[in-house]
């Protein structure tokens, strides 16, 4: 096994040099946007700059070099020593390098894999293989390469290569392998095989959040606000093609609704032998009547809620209801406007028309005990509501995202849109 690194002392962080370090990387978005000279024809790493122009920069010393996570925003740490230490072009594809971790889903695949630290290692690897192929300035004294890789696989004579074609997973499986065949063999494991000095860090992936499709919603609404500010002509292919998978409409909201209130549905009868049947004593089941399932379905009645959102959502629990839920609707602006049991004989109302708060909706829901809960509005809150902790969906009209991290996200597309 290799020897672990010995921390390197913190470098002091003046004034001066995070002001540097901030001018630095400045020039370089500015020439991703415009490359000069030899850097690329005009706007084809644009993309890249108006993404970064679009995550939250934390600089400091919290990591040696530079990392990405995912929260309720991207977030992009970046050491103004290590940037100081780059030279333009590196700098331009050291950004490359920490947007394509976020459009491939990195961090959240690697959190989804509940790798140890050893494993971690490996898939640190597998994640900056693939990535790092036409980053030719960045990786010559830093980071993974392949061809590294295989040549030094080469050398130890192990019987795997990695493809530049397969995927971060297969290229962690392979490691995985090749960490088997080493030890077998008596040799030293490939922790940080490939690498000629780090280029990143990915311990900060670990601060990513735990609810995937929120976080695929906050790198879904980065990427296509950058995809539209470089223009369509100017977006790299392969990146173009992972947007399409991130925008693809074959999501039925309207099912995954139906979905949702279901997984939250208690039958009201419930055959256990607990309970003596009165005609055939402890032969037969009894029966044990339980309450209806109540979904509690708060409604942002705000004027930034078109009326056409509103009537289509509720046709949607009008379906609900048939299955025999007890559906109660929470009528909400900034307060609770009215709260009634839905009956699809009587026409939905709206009651509320001021500003945007969903604590007192989901307070109340709570108060009633509700079995499930179901927050319909276009997220424009001024506030971040507690978790009720029961089953909870967020249905969204519009691109924001939730004001809070607990629950189930869908997108409620409006018909003609």
């Amino acid at each position: 096994m290799s020897e672990e690194k010995k921390p390197e002392e913190k470098k002091i962080i003046t004034k001066e040099i995070l002001n540097e370090a901030k001018s630095q990387l400045g020039l370089a978005v500015n020439c991703l946007l415009s490359p000069p000279g030899n850097f690329g024809r005009s706007g084809d790493k644009a993309y890249y700059a108006n993404f970064l122009m679009r995550m939250n920069v934390i600089w400091g010393d919290k990591i040696p070099t530079a990392g990405v996570s995912v929260t309720d925003r991207i977030n992009f740490y970046v050491n103004p020593h290590f940037i100081l230490g780059l030279n333009i072009a590196e700098q331009m594809e050291l950004i490359i390098h920490e947007v394509e971790h976020i459009v491939y889903l990195h961090p959240l695949r690697s959190k989804k894999l509940g790798l140890n630290n050893k494993d971690h290692k490996l898939f640190n690897i597998a994640a900056d293989a693939n990535i790092n192929v036409p980053l030719t300035m960045l990786t010559q004294n830093l980071g993974v390469t392949i061809e590294r890789l295989n040549s030094q696989l080469q050398e130890m004579g192990s019987k795997y290569r990695i493809d530049e074609k397969d995927h971060a997973e297969v290229h962690y499986e392979k490691m995985k392998l090749i960490q088997q065949e080493m030890k077998d063999k008596g040799m030293t494991s490939p922790d940080g095989m490939g690498e000629d000095g780090e280029c990143d860090d990915h311990s900060t992936w670990e601060e990513s959040i735990e609810n995937e499709e929120l976080a695929k919603a906050v790198i879904k609404e980065a990427s296509n606000k950058a995809a539209e500010a470089t223009g369509a002509g100017n977006i790299p292919n392969h990146i173009a093609r992972e947007l399409a998978d991130m925008n693809k409409a074959s999501v039925n909201w309207k099912k995954q609704m139906s979905q949702f209130a279901v997984q939250t549905l208690k039958y009201e009868q419930e055959r256990t032998r607990n309970k003596r049947n009165r005609r055939f004593g402890i032969t037969q089941q009894g029966k044990r009547k339980k309450p209806k399932v109540k979904l509690v379905v708060c409604c942002d009645s705000s004027g930034s809620v078109s009326n056409a959102a509103f009537t289509q959502f509720f046709a949607e629990i009008d379906a609900i209801a048939s299955l025999g839920i007890e559906v109660i609707v929470i009528d909400a602006d900034c307060g609770v406007a009215a709260v009634y049991e839905y009956d699809k004989k009587k026409p939905v109302q709206r009651f509320g028309n001021g500003g945007t708060a969903y604590t007192a909706a989901i307070l109340k829901a709570k108060e009633l005990k509700a079995d499930g809960i179901i927050y319909f509005g276009d997220m424009d809150a001024s506030d971040i509501p507690p978790n009720p902790k029961v089953p909870f969906l967020w249905a969204i009209v519009g691109n924001q995202n939730p004001p809070a991290d607990f629950g189930k996200i869908i997108r409620v597309i409006e018909q003609g849109k």
